[in-house]
């Protein structure tokens, strides 16, 4: 082979190695940018139904709060004990929805 088609060979070995790297950069940098897309959208619909969750047991823990002091006879709950008793009802609900059980124990504990 003489030094022209050496050359030429070189040249063309050059490119289709540059070509693959580049190639090869856009797919993992597409498969990276798809996974974190997908992350955000598992996130996103997880922060949702978290949020769906807690909203329909406030309102539930507020219904029950209301059903007991009727049912004792007791006016409606407007004393802030009333809501502290509520916040931290909610709170322990959203730890056991949120964590393992032990977790949950040992916040109940």
């Amino acid at each position: 082979m003489n030094g022209v088609a050496q050359g030429t060979v070189l040249a063309l070995v050059g490119v289709l190695v540059g070509t693959a790297g580049t190639l090869l950069g856009q797919y993992m940098t597409t498969r990276v940018e798809e996974r974190r897309d997908r992350r955000q959208r598992m996130d996103a619909r997880r922060a949702e139904r978290k949020e769906a969750v807690l909203g329909f047991l406030a309102a539930a823990q507020r219904v029950e709060l209301v059903l007991d002091r009727r049912e004792l006879g007791l006016p409606a709950p407007d004393d802030p004990a009333d809501e502290k008793l509520h916040d931290l009802w909610l709170a322990k609900k959203a730890v056991e929805l949120a964590c393992s059980h032990e977790t949950a124990q040992a916040a109940h504990d």
